[in-house]
């Protein structure tokens, strides 16, 4: 089968020839072994896309090239709204934010909720150019996934949760505007991607739980219209017969249902890592949504060879059973810590060698 027909028969859940496999590279050695090169600034958008092609039937794409690529000139930098970052080979994070008080930071988001309304697709034509070449990339080996629409219920991610639950307490209605104005902007960015370009997988992120459960209750996800956001990205994804994966780390198991209500086809990753029961999740809502993950992290970074093959063929006959099921890393993401040997085991036993 080729990997497009694999991944849409696992999404109708019909049979395959194999279990599909997914997930992102931050690995120094896997990326440089599968994308016949060596990881360096000069080859890193080449290597990283042969990587991600050669292993998985999905590979994630956003605008500069493979989601999540490396990183070769580390040290800080400014937003656009001056925040601090740092940048390392995998990650980045903030280090200084452009506020000192909660009155600050309500202006600042109110500066940037007057841009996102006036953010137009069609004013950035750059910012798509590369999209072609990166879809045309996997021609029958692997199929792109658009992977840069982010919809978390605040700003918390870069503005801290501590502060941010201050300002939805002192200033909800500034942090509902912002909330707003930055959804109108996803849908306008997802319908001028679907419009325009050949993806059939449009990936929405939105880390929400973490391993002791949700930084959200439902009830605050549903009284600040988060599921219903949801849905309406969802429904214009499907309008134009493309597929919705949804991304959050951490255990999501108390707003599955209303995930499943929401109309998501793939869930990204079943984080068993975080105190998520694959099997009980398959059987739960297996028959409803296209699940992904499920491969403890911790096996594939410390366990033998024997260990992960063995697990990679119990995960593959507790998740082909009435499809639905793309393997993966419980994290997504397979990082520096994995040894090179426990990923060639795992992908080989995926791919019945």
């Amino acid at each position: 089968m080729k990997a497009q027909d694999r991944v849409i028969a696992t999404l109708r859940h019909e049979d395959t020839d194999r279990v599909p496999i997914t997930g992102l590279i931050t690995n120094d050695k896997i990326a440089s072994k599968f994308g016949k090169g060596n990881l360096n600034e000069e080859n890193a958008d080449k290597v990283m896309l042969e990587a991600s092609i050669s292993c998985f039937d999905i590979y994630f794409v956003n605008h500069s090239g493979i989601a999540f690529g490396p990183c070769f000139q580390e040290g800080d930098f400014r937003d656009e709204f001056e925040y601090e970052w740092r940048q390392k080979r995998w990650t980045r994070w903030v280090v200084k934010r452009p506020w000192s008080n909660i009155q600050e930071m309500a202006r600042v988001l109110e500066k940037e909720t007057l841009l996102m309304d006036a953010w137009q697709p069609e004013s950035h034509p750059e910012y798509f150019r590369g999209f072609p070449k990166l879809i045309s990339a996997g021609e029958e080996r692997s199929c792109p996934c658009h992977y840069e629409i982010g919809s978390a219920p605040t700003s918390y991610f870069r503005d801290g949760l501590e502060e941010v639950t201050y300002l939805v307490q002192d200033y909800p209605e500034i942090m509902k505007r912002w909330v707003e104005c930055r959804h109108k902007k996803n849908l306008r960015h997802l319908e001028y991607l679907l419009k325009n370009y050949e993806f059939k997988f449009i990936r929405v992120d939105a880390d929400i739980a973490y391993r002791g459960g949700l930084i959200y209750s439902p009830h605050f996800l549903e009284e600040w219209g988060w599921f219903k956001r949801l849905a309406e990205l969802t429904d214009l994804c499907h309008s134009y017969h493309a597929f919705f994966v949804f991304h959050s780390d951490g255990n999501l198991t108390p707003i599955l249902k209303q995930l499943c209500a929401a109309r998501i086809d793939m869930l990204t990753p079943v984080d068993v890592g975080a105190g998520m029961e694959f099997e009980l999740v398959k059987k739960e809502y297996g028959k409803r949504i296209t699940l992904v993950g499920g491969f403890p992290h911790k096996i594939l970074a410390d366990g033998t060879v024997a260990e992960v093959r063995r697990y990679t063929r119990w995960l593959i006959d507790i998740g082909r059973k009435e499809s639905g099921f793309i393997l993966s890393d419980s994290s997504d993401e397979f990082d520096n810590s994995i040894p090179l040997e426990n990923f060639e085991v795992m992908l080989d036993t995926v791919y019945g060698n």
